[in-house]
């Protein structure tokens, strides 16, 4: 059921979402075209700056309303008229949770990858591959001497990381509005107030938990002596102040849902 329940949440966001993203990327194309072409920039440089600051707003709009529609989606479809035809369904809270998490996961994911593919499109020349294999090797050489670690692997651990602190982000925004539509009236208002409590308890948390590892205490000497050291602490620390949030954060979310859940 979580499958047909996933496959649902995701027509229902692809609708708005998908248009944003080809959007996005017709005007990387455009930007391309419009800043190699030379009649542009001899006769026309207004439509370039415009065509680039357009590219730009649409880059960053993307990545807001993302989050803002499927933050949205998640309080429309559970916790309003939608909520009653929801939960009467044959499928847990759980399973409700988790495709509303997945959903957003990828939605997340594939605005990102758009991001990235769209700067590629407009950024990559073939003075840049020449600059790449120019001084790929000494860059790559400098950063491991540096660090410890190599570029794939730094890549690797921050990817990682941001999967992790992609998911506590998330389930923040499922508990702040589970916790504020159980506040009375004004239930938007009371989510987003929600989420600013829960962010700064979230902080604060980290920061214990920082001093708990030492790691606040020994920044200094860790990347003065051993950045390698420095880099990995800082990975395990971050990733598991974000996987036991998450954990907190999804009981939360399921608690407010089964036992104060409140639709009118």
């Amino acid at each position: 059921m979580l499958g047909k329940l996933l496959k649902y949440d995701m027509k229902s966001t692809a609708r708005l979402l998908i248009p944003i993203y080809l959007f996005v990327l017709l005007t990387a194309l455009l930007t391309r075209f419009v800043t190699t072409v030379n009649f542009f920039s001899d006769h026309a440089p207004v439509v370039i700056n415009f065509i680039i600051a357009s590219f730009v707003i649409a880059l960053i709009a993307s990545f807001f309303i993302t989050i803002i529609y499927l933050a949205y989606y998640f309080y429309r479809a559970l916790f309003t008229d939608e909520g009653y035809l929801a939960f009467t369904l044959p499928v847990t809270t759980t399973e409700h949770i988790f495709s509303k998490l997945i959903n957003f996961m990828v939605w997340n994911l594939i605005n990102i990858l758009t991001i990235i593919l769209s700067v590629v499109i407009v950024s990559f020349h073939h003075e840049i591959i020449d600059f790449y294999n120019q001084y790929k090797e000494p860059l790559f050489t400098q950063f491991k001497i540096y660090t410890g670690t190599s570029v794939g692997t730094f890549i690797v651990l921050c990817v990682i990381a941001m999967f992790f602190a992609m998911i506590m982000s998330n389930m923040m925004i499922f508990a702040a509005i589970a916790i504020g539509h159980s506040m009375g009236r004004r239930k938007l208002l009371n989510s987003f107030l929600m989420y600013i409590v829960l962010n700064l308890a979230s902080n604060m948390i980290t920061t214990v938990i920082v001093t708990i590892f030492g790691l606040s205490n020994t920044t200094e000497s860790l990347v003065s002596s051993n950045m390698n050291d420095f880099i990995h602490l800082s990975f395990w620390t971050n990733n598991i102040t974000s996987i036991l949030l998450s954990i907190v954060l999804f009981f939360v979310t399921k608690y407010f849902m089964t036992k104060r859940l409140n639709l009118d």
